[in-house]
């Protein structure tokens, strides 16, 4: 296993009305409870900003909205990383299309603006599949497309982590194999560069859905199927409002098993709602590394 850094989620607290909150903010509360990164939301309009920034739902901020939405510091500590949560798709009528060109190059540009605004680019950038008409091809270029602008505008080279969603076309651990080595025989001079952060909790709901019997033993023939090497991230929680326990119906033990197998630095995000949430995540996730080590050497 190598390096695991935790990432501070977008908890109640560092938000404000009609305002997205800004990154020193977050970065006191993650250095305080030991924490190594800050997650930032860089999401479409949502519902709640509609009247307060004049722009329907779904639509790209604009340099405008950027200002309203995001404090911005003056004096950012030089140690501070942060990553960038990228839109799920998950308003009405919002869409990822990576197979359109226009889209994805006004997608890149928004980034770049929140970025500029930020004061410092993030270290890793989170992107979701989208449906059908998506495709491997459409998001590995679009993935490589975001990562060479952030490094031609920031002279940085960010990890771009592709996140797997229910009913999206990367949805379980054999869509991720069959991208990963599109990838690979494709483009491979950015596999160090471009990975998943997995959901577990998320694949956990799509295998449910795919199997009615055995969900258990599916879930975990799916973790095992995704490529260790391709693993850079993890998102771990079972319900947003509630920290996760053993007692839960993933298997967490094989999750962190899975999770110790993996050669890679790795972000571990404790995707709760709120702070207390996230320690007490963090914690679990710690004792479970340790419980999966005794229990699988």
């Amino acid at each position: 296993m190598g390096e695991t850094w935790f990432v501070f989620p977008n908890v109640g607290g560092v938000n404000s009305k009609n305002c997205r909150g800004g990154l020193l903010n977050r970065w006191e509360k993650a250095k305080q409870y030991s924490f190594n990164f800050v997650e930032l939301p860089a999401h479409f309009v949502r519902k709640t900003e509609t009247k307060f920034l004049g722009l329907s739902v779904g639509e790209f901020l604009t340099k405008e909205a950027i200002n309203k939405l995001y404090l911005k510091d003056d004096k950012l500590p030089r140690d501070i990383r942060y990553i960038f949560h990228t839109e799920p798709a998950l308003a009405p009528k919002c869409y990822l299309k990576w197979y359109s060109e226009p889209w994805v190059n006004r997608f890149i540009e928004m980034n770049i603006d929140i970025a500029r605004h930020m004061g410092l680019p993030p270290s890793v950038i989170e992107i979701h599949p989208g449906k059908k008409p998506n495709t491997n091809q459409y998001i590995a270029e679009s993935a490589i497309k975001l990562f060479n602008n952030f490094k031609d505008e920031f002279k940085v080279k960010p990890t771009i982590l592709i996140e797997n969603r229910t009913g999206h076309v990367i949805s379980n651990g054999i869509q991720m194999k069959e991208f990963w080595e599109y990838l690979i025989k494709n483009y491979p001079l950015y596999q160090k560069h471009i990975g998943f952060v997995v959901d577990f909790r998320t694949m956990y709901t799509q295998v449910s859905k795919d199997y009615s019997n055995n969900v258990n033993s599916h879930f975990i023939n799916n973790i095992e199927t995704i490529p260790d090497e391709s693993i850079k991230g993890c998102h771990i929680h079972n319900l947003h409002t509630k920290a996760p326990t053993i007692r839960d119906g993933v298997p967490w033990l094989s999750v962190f098993n899975k999770i110790n197998n993996v050669k890679n630095d790795l972000i571990l995000n404790p995707e709760v709602f709120s702070l207390g949430l996230a320690v007490e995540t963090k914690r679990f996730c710690i004792d479970m590394i340790n419980e999966a080590k005794t229990n699988f050497n």
